[in-house]
């Protein structure tokens, strides 16, 4: 599955093809479902084992708690956060509950390194809060520690991009795929938000 619209899905069926439009109506799918869609190619007919799933669990339909799977079948989620201001300890705290939860690896990527002297005294930091977990510089923009990255996917590994609006997650996927497909533009000075 790669992605969902209002009852309809796209499903790669393979990388040279384009991808096949099904009907979702009543199946509990997400990104990264691996699926079985009927020989007319009209709906989705069964969502394979999730060997990871991440789940929103905060929302609420009527009087009950709804949990939503967000994405499945990761293997390895880079929790991305910007060099340019001080990263937020908390969320990654959050982020990294939500990753271990899912059932994938977490691995905390720090960009726009270029744009930093040093980024010693925030990798320090960051040790104390993910104890054991793999802590990363890179730019998309000049390329350091993308080759690193694309380590993590080795033997086909999924890999998932978590950060907030403005950190250069596309700008980093155009890096780890070499022929950048995702349009990206300056961050807004105010909010350093992206555009």
């Amino acid at each position: 599955m790669s992605r969902l619209d209002r009852g309809w899905s796209s499903v790669l069926v393979s990388l040279d093809e384009p991808p096949v439009r099904v009907r979702n109506i009543g199946a509990d799918v997400a990104v990264g479902d691996f699926v079985v869609f009927g020989a007319d190619e009209e709906r989705v007919e069964h969502v394979l084992d999730r060997h990871s799933a991440f789940v929103r669990r905060a929302s609420f339909e009527g009087n009950r708690a709804e949990a939503h799977t967000i994405a499945a079948n990761i293997d390895v989620v880079m929790l991305l956060h910007g060099l340019t201001s001080p990263p937020n300890q908390r969320r990654l705290e959050r982020e990294l509950v939500l990753a271990w939860d899912s059932g994938a690896r977490p691995v905390v990527v720090l960009t726009k390194v270029d744009l930093v002297d040093d980024p010693a005294p925030t990798l320090a930091a960051l040790h104390d809060v993910a104890p054991g977990v793999d802590i990363l510089v890179a730019s998309g923009i000049t390329g350091d520690g993308v080759e690193v990255l694309r380590g993590y996917a080795a033997s086909n590994a999924t890999i998932a991009l978590l950060g907030a609006s403005g950190v250069g997650k596309s700008t980093l996927v155009n890096s780890l795929v070499r022929h950048g497909r995702m349009i990206t533009a300056e961050v807004r000075e105010g909010d350093q938000r992206g555009r």
